[in-house]
């Protein structure tokens, strides 16, 4: 199912009622994150490559520290690309804003990728934490920086699928499309794309 949050429809819909609780979720997330994000990266962080550090751990928007190969394993066995080929994972990281989670030390443990225009829409996937770093509240951490992004304010619509974390991204502002008989998509399966 996808979701999505869209807290700049305000702006394009004189019917949006920004008093609902739906809105002031979004916006006052929007708006906090957004002063996170200049805290730990220095302001506008957009095109360029960012990092922020907590407890040793550090996330960072350079691509050429991304380790494909820990992205690739994770993402083979996962239900949602389950046999995707490196050689997709590679044009994939190379066509996104990436998000590297690193353990002390340096070794690459989580990752996040968004597909965007930077100005209308947006689509957050392939989000992970590897398990032996889960239960520190790193995934949190690592959504929150994407969300406070610079590139990523003021779209009209931000979107992401899950089978099994709706209540996680909910804290975040994200719910079911409003019309779901409006969004159309084509969609293969991982089985379909992927047979060896």
């Amino acid at each position: 199912m996808l979701i999505e949050v869209t807290d700049a429809q305000k702006l394009v819909s004189p019917a949006y009622d920004d008093s609902s609780t739906e809105a002031q979720i979004a916006a006052g997330f929007f708006a906090r994150h957004r002063r996170l994000h200049e805290a730990a990266f220095g302001g506008h962080a957009g095109g360029g490559s960012g990092s922020s550090r907590r407890d040793g751990y550090e996330i960072s928007t350079d691509r050429a520290r991304l380790d494909v190969d820990v992205v690739h394993g994770f993402l083979r066995t996962a239900y949602w690309s389950r046999g995707i080929p490196l050689e997709t994972v590679k044009r994939a990281i190379a066509h996104s804003l990436c998000f590297g989670l690193y353990a002390p030390g340096g070794k690459q443990v989580g990752f996040a990728r968004v597909v965007t225009d930077e100005a209308v829409i947006a689509y957050i996937g392939d989000v992970f934490v590897l398990s032996e770093h889960r239960g520190r509240r790193l995934g949190i951490w690592l959504f929150e920086t994407v969300l406070s992004n610079a590139d990523l304010q003021a779209l009209r619509r931000v979107e992401l699928a899950t089978a099994d974390a709706h209540e996680l991204y909910a804290r975040f502002g994200f719910r079911a499309f409003r019309h779901p008989e409006r969004q159309l998509v084509i969609e293969r399966s991982a089985e379909e794309l992927y047979r060896d």
